[in-house]
């Protein structure tokens, strides 16, 4: 689905209202439906009364392209949490499509506040097959620090290389709020059979206890 950029550069100069395009949400083309989804996301704030609408459309829509648009909106606008809003972006990332499942962490790591659930969703796509996703994840953990801890340091315990090279930088990236990981890290670069993992280790360890 292709989306009409020209027509959203109107968004920037306030001459379309954020209404026009909350009914436009409504309409059966889902190209009007993925462009209103990506202009009230551009609005930011302003694209608020369009939350429930965008909600629905990650739930239910049938175009995946669409409902694609109404997550990355949803995380421009990033309104409060709710338990609707958090059942919606689960539902968004144990989608089989890639690309929602990126634009899913893509948008959670942009909010400030995350329930449970969520947290552990995230947990769960360390694992994910895609190699982008499981980046992303591990850069929304780095972002929200201490929520994010006890996941990346069960992830230096995976079975996968690239999964506890991952980890360990991002838990250097952390600096002194990855000291509970000192011991893992520890035993990482000791024991490690990976030379990569066992250097990223020992790197980490210097910035988190320097």
């Amino acid at each position: 689905m292709g989306i009409i950029i020209p027509s959203l550069l109107i968004i920037y100069f306030g001459c379309t209202p954020a209404a026009e395009y909350l009914s436009q949400l409504d309409s059966q083309d889902p190209q009007l439906r993925g462009e209103a989804a990506l202009a009230l996301g551009l609005m930011g704030s302003r694209g608020m009364p369009a939350v429930d609408k965008l909600i629905h459309i990650v739930r239910r829509d049938s175009d995946l392209e669409v409902r694609r648009l109404a997550v990355d909106a949803l995380g421009m606008i990033q309104p409060t949490m709710t338990a609707e809003l958090c059942d919606a972006f689960v539902i968004a990332l144990n989608d089989e499509d890639i690309h929602l499942r990126r634009a899913a962490v893509i948008a959670i790591g942009r909010f400030s506040n995350f329930p449970p659930n969520i947290i552990t969703m995230l947990q769960k796509h360390l694992n994910d097959e895609d190699r982008l996703v499981r980046e992303l994840v591990m850069s929304t953990f780095e972002r929200i620090g201490h929520l994010g801890l006890r996941s990346l340091i069960r992830a230096c315990k995976d079975p996968d290389d690239q999964m506890r090279l991952g980890a360990i930088v991002t838990l250097g990236r952390l600096g002194e709020y990855a000291q509970p990981a000192v011991n893992v890290l520890k035993d990482i670069e000791a024991n490690d059979q990976n030379s990569d993992v066992k250097k990223a280790a020992k790197e980490a360890l210097r910035v988190i206890t320097q």
